[in-house]
């Protein structure tokens, strides 16, 4: 699995890859990448991160950038239907923070095998 360096070397190549739409990083996300993703990359259709260890700020990046201390909201809200959270391992993403995501990223059609989504549809209608 890539880590350190050549994980860094990967989330700095993002810039260049804009015309991305599916981007398969399972166990070795994290939220730089996250970040870069939600930044660079408008296009992206499929995210799998199952198993990575993202936190909650990190995957609201997927929906929002800080542009000049503003957050913005990212492209990605029109274009992202995939994002594969679930997965053995990794750090669980709160209900809350998958409720947020299924609000902000209205064309989310899948989570994956993410083991809480009854919790975050319940967060959702109490929103």
């Amino acid at each position: 699995w890539l880590h350190g360096k050549p994980l860094q070397k990967l989330v700095s190549s993002i810039p260049n890859m804009k015309n991305l739409t599916q981007l398969i990083v399972p166990y070795i996300a994290d939220d730089a990448l996250l970040s870069a993703v939600g930044r660079y990359c408008p296009y992206i259709e499929l995210l799998d991160i199952s198993g990575a260890e993202v936190t909650d700020e990190g995957a609201k990046a997927l929906y929002r950038t800080n542009v000049g201390g503003e957050l913005w909201p990212t492209e990605l809200r029109e274009t992202l239907k995939y994002f594969l959270i679930g997965g053995p391992g990794g750090k669980r993403l709160e209900p809350l923070t998958v409720a947020q995501l299924l609000i902000k990223l209205p064309y989310l059609v899948s989570l994956g095998s993410y083991p809480h989504t009854g919790q975050a549809l319940l967060k959702v209608c109490s929103i």
